[in-house]
């Protein structure tokens, strides 16, 4: 992260914000039931194919459940035993032998796709089938796998410390990602602010606002501590004009995993930002074919009129310090 950016961020942190917030969580959606259990420390084999003894199986009790989860999250850390692993080859199956609810589900690991040392990962994915796992009454079988074998001699890499979750997850739909950040501009120095959230794959939010003078627009995805999902997103971020014409977007130009664009110089008028999650494609429309990510984010916003509004307003100062946060 470059220091000018650092230094928006840090900007828009201290700045009293000038507009109200919209919250699309307010609008429904997002974790209303869950319930988990800790595998344990570990560490968990991950050797070779399904079935292979290099494995490591656990057994985890069972669920109360009374609740119908369509996700599945896991969490735990992952460590390469043979240094030549690929990290994206370690997956995980949580099976039930019950004869009257029989349930297998493979967990692919979306953790990095080269060799590693370790990571940790905390990822849900959708169920493909709608479970009670409260009537998975033998519980369930647990096996840690690779689909690749790296080390005929032992375990290619190991998991530990694992959590298995179920959730139930309700829909956003995009209609209820539509906020309205009013203007903004009118004078000095003004931030808004707006926190979001995928509930489920394939959504997006959008964000209208009116810059009533020339300058300089900077807005950037943040985590959002006191989310509804309860987790963070990596996102992708874009912004449109009046027409649908696409200006510009980014992937991780914010903190972390997070987007951020800084100083665009636009003219007064109408936008539209859209955020939506990691492998998401913007087009002009303006058109967003959403990533799969779920999550909680805050999104920032600031501008900083033309330098003559600065000077007007005698707030030159402030101008000359925004100006001065990157130099790379």
């Amino acid at each position: 992260m470059r220091i000018k950016n650092l230094l928006t961020m840090l900007a828009l942190s201290l700045a009293v914000p000038s507009l109200a917030f919209a919250d699309s969580n307010a609008t429904g959606g997002g974790i209303i039931n869950s319930e988990s259990i800790f595998l344990g420390a570990g560490p968990f084999d991950h050797g070779s194919g399904l079935g292979s003894p290099l494995n490591t199986v656990a057994t985890m009790g069972a669920f109360t459940g009374g609740f119908n989860a369509n996700f599945m999250r896991i969490q735990g850390t992952l460590t390469a035993v043979n240094t030549a692993t690929w990290g994206s080859e370690a997956d995980i199956q949580v099976r039930s032998d019950s004869l009257l609810n029989p349930f297998s589900f493979t967990w692919e690991n979306p953790g990095p796709g080269a060799a590693f040392t370790t990571f940790d990962y905390d990822s849900a994915q959708a169920l493909t089938t709608v479970v009670d796992p409260g009537t998975f009454t033998t519980g369930f079988d647990v096996e840690f796998f690779d689909t690749f074998e790296d080390d005929a001699s032992g375990p290619d890499s190991q998991s530990s410390n694992v959590t298995i979750s179920f959730e139930e997850l309700v829909a956003v739909s995009d209609t209820d990602g539509v906020f309205d950040l009013g203007s903004i501009g009118g004078n000095g120095f003004e931030q808004a602010g707006s926190v979001g959230e995928f509930a489920l794959e394939g959504l997006f939010d959008l964000y209208s606002i009116n810059l009533q003078n020339a300058g300089k627009l900077s807005f950037f995805t943040d985590e959002d501590l006191g989310g509804f999902v309860g987790s963070t997103v990596d996102t992708e971020i874009a912004i449109f004009d009046s027409a649908g014409t696409l200006l510009a977007e980014d992937d991780d130009g914010g903190p972390g995993t997070y987007s951020g664009i800084f100083d665009l110089e636009l003219a007064a008028g109408d936008y539209t930002i859209a955020v939506s999650s990691f492998d998401s494609t913007f087009a002009d429309g303006p058109s967003v074919t959403a990533g799969t990510g779920i999550g909680d984010y805050s999104l920032n916003v600031s501008f900083i009129p033309e330098p003559t509004s600065f000077a007007l307003l005698g707030l030159g100062g402030l101008a000359m310090v925004i100006r001065r946060r990157r130099n790379a």
